[in-house]
């Protein structure tokens, strides 16, 4: 066969590779062997073209057919794989790797590296989002396919270099995880990775910096390497940030430079004292060599030239420097002594060298036990921690009392903070660098470090740096770091506030469900009712993680039962919103009284402003009888629909579409409750509020007598509500069987009623839950009088607007009178202010 003829079917494969026709492809390779191996001998890269053309069918039939899918080791064009990576294609590029492609194409004499190729293309495609991720996961995909990670660009310099120097924090990543070799020196200024990362730190570092800058610390980079100027990593990041990242186990403060200087020196010469000092801490040597530089004295360098010169006399800007190390760590003298002890102590080396740290003196034996190695005060709950002794200067003693004398004295140094809880809390402090720092910085706040090393926090308590009054709001303790206390710390007001809100709300709508249904004579409606509170404390029991059962907190529930068994009776004389309003003004002052004055057996519970208390209690009970002088009456065009559980005054009988009429006053010819039903009506009204106002004096009574009588007891008052809703249960079934043999086994049950009953159930469930709560972080004090009063009027509310039992202008005009007399009821008792415990 002639050479043009061959040359015109080279022609029309590349024609048809062109326009993907398959069917040609493979008649024009089947027809003649020796045209096949022409176009093979002719080095032709058809693959190359098919990818170019995008035809990965074709691609692969050429693959078949023996044509290289790398191209050819003599040609100087581009690879398939380069050609797919440079048009962003990774569905090109799986292809040619799953075809067996080479991905460091180290068979070409003359070649593009894909893994550089895609590290250009991932940094020209930064401004298309689509692409720069598409090329973010063709460079990951190359290095799981095999690619290596020690790639040379055309400039002799490492793909991991690269990276590190344009800031690509998470293809470097990539790279080591791949195995890229972390200790790589650099062709020129002999640098690391870590030389490289430093010098692209900045003041406030990314989180993808700062896990690269951990890894190759973990890895074991080395941080001590030096460059051609010696200097190390750590001399990099001044005037950069990051620097604490770099003070690890094994970082040596004291190498010099080229010129000398150490890190510490550098420090003090752009006058970076926040690098000084840390660096001191971490045990830099106080003493350098005299070199001829802008911060060091003109009088000591023309008196010694070359001896050995003390940090202290060769500091420009000395008075500055001075005074920040007043401020923020401790007198120059001091902080000299302080240095000294700690690398002869600490590190048993000598002032004039530096050893590595050794691991003996900076943690306890593995899995040791701090309590049984040395005398920890662990006290039974944080209530019962003494930090008069830790904060001297802030915390009296309780054994000292001093005079009033003693108390205007000019002299008294103690300062008086308007919390004196720990807010700021350092586990791991280590030689309390970060205390110091923030104690200045917030004064009014009780700080403290946590250190497992007993030789660490015995040297610092022995310094006394945290006696005197710029720095007496820290301080450090030791703590055993395997065990924990439960949770038992004051919970902010705002959340006490938040409970109140809940209860009100939950307790002022609990029985509007049940409103629309017939309940009978309330009995039965009440046991459905407590089975749906009990159902609500089992859900809080176990979200609280099933808290120690409280056998005296079931008087709490017994009680309530009782009050509510009356109530139902109450209600039906009087109907709902003057039934509320009546228990709850003496559930007022119960509940307020017997938490307020300490009465059986608690412990009175004070307030900031009392005055103010007693106004707004006083106020609340004269808005009952404001809200005494309301009449309830029904509009006639709901009688017939519905039993409302807010009686009206026009009628002697309940009327239903599904019940027979149930007689409530003996008399028919009456259209309201008599004198007398109404007097024993507010009678039971009142004994139900006082019996309601003594539910919470079991639960209380544990609270504040956790010390001695019941040392398992939380202050959490969640952890009550099970007992307590245990209790209300057991009563409950216990007045319901009584009322079912008096009723010889047949009692009213309305089946209408029964889910309403449930549903009113767990909502006084959760109403109660969140008093419970109120009353643990607020006091009886403050929460008492506010939940008494808020469901009553929600009540009437519901009363007014939607069953239209209270009506008239006269009511209206009652019911906002009354209302804004509540309000500034609890305007004053909040006022009064809780004093946290």
């Amino acid at each position: 066969m002639a050479d043009s003829e061959m040359n015109a079917d080279l022609s029309r494969l590349r024609s048809f590779i062109h326009h993907g026709k398959l069917k040609k492809i493979k008649s024009l390779l089947n027809d003649q062997p020796k045209r096949l191996n022409y176009f093979l001998e002719r080095e032709f890269d058809a693959c190359a073209h098919a990818t170019q053309f995008k035809e990965e069918r074709t691609l692969r039939l050429l693959h078949e057919y023996g044509f290289p899918i790398d191209g050819y080791p003599r040609t100087r064009s581009i690879t398939p794989l380069i050609i797919a990576i440079r048009r962003c294609d990774i569905g090109f590029v799986r292809t040619l790797i799953e075809l067996g492609c080479d991905v460091n194409c180290s068979v070409r004499s003359y070649t593009i590296i894909p893994l550089i190729e895609a590290y250009q293309v991932y940094k020209n495609k930064q401004e298309n989002l689509f692409f720069f991720e598409t090329a973010k996961e063709i460079f990951r995909f190359l290095l799981q396919s095999g690619a290596s990670p020690n790639v040379y660009n055309t400039h002799s310099m490492r793909l991991a270099h690269l990276t590190a120097i344009d800031g690509e924090f998470d293809l470097l990543k990539l790279l080591i995880d791949a195995g890229a070799f972390i200790n790589a020196i650099t062709t020129t200024h002999r640098k690391n990775l870590l030389h490289l990362l430093c010098d692209r730190a900045v003041e406030q570092p990314t989180e993808s910096f700062l896990q690269i800058l951990r890894m190759l610390i973990q890895l074991g980079c080395d941080i001590n390497h030096r460059d051609d100027c010696f200097e190390t990593p750590l001399m990099c990041t001044l005037h950069r940030g990051s620097t604490h990242e770099l003070i690890v186990e094994g970082t040596r403060l004291d190498l010099k430079n080229n010129f000398g200087n150490t890190y510490l020196t550098r420090a003090v010469h752009y006058a970076l004292y926040d690098h000084a000092r840390m660096a001191l801490y971490a045990g830099a040597p106080c003493r350098v060599w005299q070199c001829p530089f802008p911060y060091v004295n003109r009088n000591y360098q023309q008196q010694q030239s070359s001896t050995e010169t003390s940090l202290m006399d060769a500091i420009v800007d000395y008075e500055r420097f001075v005074s920040q190390l007043e401020v923020y760590l401790l007198k120059p003298r001091q902080l000299k002594d302080l240095a000294r002890l700690q690398i002869r102590k600490t590190l048993s080396c000598p002032l004039n060298k530096m050893s590595l740290p050794q691991k003996k003196y900076y943690r306890q034996r593995a899995h040791s036990n701090p309590l049984s190695d040395h005398s920890v005060e662990y006290p039974i709950r944080p209530d019962d921690m003494d930090w008069s002794s830790h904060y001297p200067s802030v915390i009296e003693s309780p054994e000292q009392q001093p005079s009033n004398d003693e108390e205007s004295s000019v002299s008294n140094k103690r300062r008086k903070l308007e919390n004196q809880l720990i807010e700021f809390v350092d586990i791991g402090c280590g030689y309390g660098g970060l205390l110091v720092a923030l104690s200045p910085l917030f004064p009014d706040k009780l700080m403290l470090g946590m250190e497992l090393r007993v030789k660490v926090n015995n040297f610092i308590l022995r310094m006394h740096i945290f006696d005197d009054e710029i720095l007496g709001n820290i301080t450090t303790i030791i703590h055993n770091s395997t065990t924990s206390l439960p949770p038992d710390v004051p919970a902010p007001h705002s959340i006490g506030y938040i409970a109140v809100l809940i209860s009100v709300i939950f307790f002022g709508s609990n029985f509007v469900p049940a409103a629309k249904y017939p309940i009978g004579d309330g009995l039965s409606f009440q046991f459905f009712l407590c089975c749906g509170i009990w159902i609500t404390g089992v859900v809080i029991n176990l979200a609280v993680g099933n808290p120690p059962f409280f056998p005296l907190v079931v008087i709490g529930g017994v009680l309530w039962t009782t009050g509510n068994v009356l109530s139902v009776y109450v209600i039906q004389i009087n109907g709902l919103g003057m039934s509320m309003l009546l228990w709850c003004t003496s559930n007022l002052f119960m509940g307020w009284a017997s938490g307020h004055f300490g009465w059986f057996g608690l412990i009175p519970e004070k307030v900031e402003k009392p005055l103010f208390n007693y106004i707004g209690v006083a106020i609340a009970v004269l808005s009952g009888l404001i809200f005494l002088f309301i009449r309830t009456g029904k509009s006639p065009e709901t009688t017939a629909e519905h039993q409302p559980i807010l009686q009206s005054n026009d009628l002697s009988i309940i009327n239903t579409l599904k019940d027979d009429p149930l007689e409530l006053n003996s008399s028919p010819s009456s259209s309201t409750p008599s004198r007398r039903m109404r007097i024993i009506g507010y009678i039971l009204a009142i004994i139900s509020g006082i019996i309601f106002g003594l539910v919470f004096t079991p639960s209380t009574y544990i609270q504040d007598h956790r010390k001695y009588k019941y040392p398992t007891a939380s202050k959490n008052g969640l952890h009550y509500v099970f007992s307590m809703y245990t209790g209300i249960l057991l009563s409950s079934f216990f007045y319901y069987a009584l009322y079912i043999v008096c009723k010889r086994n047949r009692p009213h049950i309305c089946i209408e009623s029964i889910l309403p009953a449930f549903i009113s159930g767990i909502m006084w469930g959760i109403a109660q839950a969140a008093f419970i709560v109120a009353n643990s972080i607020l006091s009886q004090a403050i929460s008492y009088p506010i939940i008494s009063i808020g469901p009553a009027t929600l009540a009437v509310l519901w009363s007014m607007l939607y069953f239209k039992d209270i009506v008239g202008l006269r009511n209206y005009l009652i019911f906002s009178a009354g209302t804004v007399v509540r309000l500034v009821a609890t305007g004053f008792i909040i006022l009064s202010k809780p004093i946290s415990s």
